[in-house]
């Protein structure tokens, strides 16, 4: 029985047949482009690579806020700022008083005297020849530009202010019994600075140690409240007790030349009932009674040898009470 010749659609194809229809698909999706399912499957992949980009870079940059949010690299950079910012504050709180001359002064308010000290550290320049010693992993830690301004800009400063400043000479009391001193002493007229905040009569009281005296001050605020500092005083060798330096700072931070200020003692009478006591540099004054009252016209013997040493005793402000 004769069989019919098979279609196209059932004939088997020949090997070379299919490696031509193989052949043809690519060359055919060439020519009209990437399919639907392509493009779709070529942008979700763009979009999971940026989202994986994002993430890393999210990832990395909270790193890095948390390494720098660490206490230990914080330390430096607060001490820095608080440090700055207290000078700025020391140099600007005399402005109220005499403009550029009280500023330059007040910094130097605080500064001990330096027995046998030259006005200018010759140490102080040195301190750049350091930098190169330190180890290289602390100097990898410290960009150049910090470290130049520390060494233009933060040396120079340090060595302005702990030099020892020169005042015209003050002639103070021959010689004090810081024993017969000590007690309780009323502060019945002041010349004081602008920074000052105490309001009304201040009182000081002082305890003897056999080397020196500790303090107690108390004073009421402009606001009312009654401020109580501690502190302690000390008399510079070969002065007769007589130039005192105290400081009503922590313990742990005397150290600091800052934390003393000059008191010196420039009047006593022989009873060591009043006293006239003043900074070297001519900006502070107090006159001190053993009784919260004086009698006028030795309030007015002691402000004439103020006067005679230098003090502006004409913006001297009496605070005993009426």
């Amino acid at each position: 029985m004769d069989r019919d010749p098979p279609t196209p659609a059932s004939r088997p194809l020949r090997p070379e047949a299919g490696a031509a229809l193989a052949w043809s698909r690519p060359r055919l999706r060439a020519e009209h482009g990437p399919s639907l399912d392509d493009r779709i499957l070529a942008v979700e992949a763009r979009l999971i690579a940026r989202e994986h980009a994002l993430g890393e870079q999210w990832q990395h940059a909270v790193e890095r806020v948390r390494v720098a949010m660490r206490p230990r690299r914080l330390m430096a950079p607060l001490i820095g700022i608080g440090v700055a910012a207290f000078v700025v504050w020391w140099l600007l709180r005399g402005r109220g008083t005499r403009g550029a001359a009280t500023i330059a002064h007040a910094a130097h308010a605080a500064m001990p005297p330096l027995a046998g000290s030259a006005v200018d550290l010759p140490w102080a320049p040195l301190l750049a020849f350091v930098w190169p010693l330190l180890p290289q992993r602390w100097r990898t830690r410290v960009s150049p530009a910090t470290a130049a301004t520390v060494l233009g800009v933060g040396v120079p400063l340090v060595e302005r202010l702990l030099a020892a400043r020169a005042h015209p000479a003050l002639e103070t009391a021959e010689q004090v019994d810081l024993a017969r001193y000590a007690g309780t002493w009323y502060e019945v007229a002041r010349l004081a600075q602008a920074h000052e905040a105490c309001d009304g009569q201040p009182t000081s009281h002082y305890r003897f140690t056999g080397d020196g005296l500790q303090l107690q001050q108390r004073c009421v605020s402009r606001d009312g409240a009654e401020r109580v500092a501690q502190g302690v005083a000390q008399p510079l060798p070969g002065s007769g007790n007589a130039k005192l330096r105290f400081s009503v700072w922590p313990q742990w931070l005397r150290w600091l030349p800052l934390a003393w200020t000059q008191h010196w003692i420039l009047y006593v009478d022989e009873g060591y009932d009043m006293a006239l006591v003043g900074h070297p540099n001519r900006l502070s004054l107090r006159v001190l009674s053993r009784r919260p009252r004086m009698n006028p016209a030795q309030l007015e013997a002691l402000l004439r040898v103020a006067a005679e040493r230098g003090f502006a005793t004409d913006r001297v402000q009496v605070v005993q009470p009426a």
